[in-house]
């Protein structure tokens, strides 16, 4: 990255990728993992679609899943529980909505400057 930067930092357009990898290095990229039963889970999918969440990653997998990859294979128990991870660092599991919902509107935004 710091090889590129002074050519980035002039002609951004040239460097599109590279820019998105910065902005990614510097704020790692948000991904909830949902599991629970079906119903519950629409719910809380359709509440977090509410949400403008342009680099968040949600994925709703209902407890019936089977052969998940080991990332996505988060316990799932009679009622939904979701995992929030910020590049490759998780939360415990939350198992209220409204918690849920206000750690991702708490998330810091990158401030230019």
């Amino acid at each position: 990255m710091k090889l590129f930067y002074p050519p980035m930092a002039q002609h951004p357009a040239g460097f599109a990728t590279l820019c998105t990898a910065l902005a990614e290095l510097l704020e790692p990229t948000q991904t909830v993992v949902l599991r629970g039963p079906r119903q519950p889970l629409r719910e809380w999918h359709q509440a977090l679609s509410r949400l403008y969440l342009p680099d968040t990653l949600t994925l709703a997998l209902d407890s019936a899943a089977q052969s998940l990859p080991a990332a996505l294979d988060k316990p799932a128990g009679a009622a939904v529980n979701a995992y929030l991870c910020r590049g490759v660092n998780c939360l415990a599991p939350i198992r209220d909505l409204d918690e849920l919902l206000a750690n991702l509107r708490s998330r810091p935004m990158i401030q230019n400057g």
